[in-house]
């Protein structure tokens, strides 16, 4: 009944229902101190944590302490109540691409975020499947970046959640994507393999995915190994932008955009990775104020447009398209 269906939800700019984070301490975490502890989520700094913690929005053992240095120990339980906040403004349409009692697959827009982070909590994927499927709701299993749009699969049982879950880990899914790019590419078809490592970068990520060619592997901590398989597809008449569809038999984060810039064709309109497939240090305007650049952050076209895989329960070979966006 949800076949081919487009769901809309206009949720308005405003404060969100606030969120409870949950932490049990484990063995090697014992007397640290509830500043210590929280100072590893960077999203605040250490003299954030402090001004939470002091304000009452910390509990341990389900009982407010104000006391940043308090010592905790094993198997405490830790909750952090986050009072609401405002979230970036996001897309909140999806497009249902197939339906069936083990798992849904969907077109997600550019924009809308599919798991909840810092930054999100009502504007995700998860929140607007828990509305159209409120009995029931989809769990996506696997990840797309907040700007790349196109096909995500979620599983509704838990014999699709294990399998679909188990094919992708085993990369026996086939997904296709396709990117606009700065300039032409020399060759119709070309592979792209220098390694993606972490790099240091400003809070609040504090380091970022980034391409560590073969020369630089003994300054920079070693890559993981990385490949892309592109195809030239169609070249605009100034000849400035290219249409190219891509392959990644490896899954790392941001790889399509960090190989395409390494090959000196970064995504059009990407405002963090530059030639070399390394952070072009620009800043970025929001409705929060200037920033450095982030991974979330929008303004390129890169799309998953096909996956190919077998059914969790008849084992069928299904291929599902995502129509490129206009």
């Amino acid at each position: 009944e949800y076949m081919g269906e487009t769901k809309l939800f206009c949720l308005r700019m405003e404060l969100n229902q606030g969120r409870v984070y949950v932490d049990v301490v484990k063995k090697g975490e014992s007397g640290q101190t509830l500043v210590q502890f929280y100072s590893r989520y960077n999203h605040s700094t250490e003299s954030e944590w402090s001004d939470h913690i002091q304000s009452g929005h910390v509990f341990v053992d389900k009982v407010v302490v104000a006391n940043p240095f308090h010592q905790i120990g094993v198997r405490n339980v830790l909750e952090y109540h986050r009072p609401p906040w405002l979230e970036p403004v996001a897309p909140l349409s999806i497009d249902i691409l197939h339906f069936d009692e083990h798992f849904v697959v969907i077109n997600k827009p550019s924009g809308l975020p599919v798991l909840p982070s810092e930054n999100y909590y009502r504007f995700t994927v998860l929140s607007v499947l828990e509305q159209m499927f409120p009995e029931n709701p989809p769990t996506p299993v696997h990840r797309l970046g907040v700007g790349t749009s196109g096909i995500l699969v979620c599983a509704k049982s838990d014999i699709a959640r294990r399998n679909l879950s188990l094919q992708f880990q085993n990369k026996t899914i086939h997904k296709v994507y396709r990117a606009l790019v700065v300039g032409v590419p020399e060759k119709l078809t070309f592979s792209i393999d220098v390694p993606i490592g972490l790099m240091p970068y400003p809070y609040p990520l504090n380091q970022l995915y980034v391409a560590v060619p073969p020369q630089e592997q003994s300054q920079q901590p070693q890559g993981l190994p990385s490949l892309s398989h592109c195809q030239l597809i169609d070249i605009s008449d100034d000849r400035s932008v290219s249409l190219v569809e891509v392959v990644i038999p490896t899954g790392r984060p941001h790889q399509i955009r960090i190989h395409l810039a390494y090959a000196g064709h970064p995504l059009l309109g990407d405002p963090l990775y530059g030639i070399g497939g390394i952070p072009k240090f620009q800043t970025v305007s929001t409705e929060f104020g200037d920033r450095d650049a982030l991974p979330r952050d929008c303004g390129y076209t890169l799309h998953a447009m096909r996956i190919t895989f077998q059914h969790p329960v008849s084992n069928e070979t299904l291929i599902v398209e995502a129509p490129v966006p206009d």
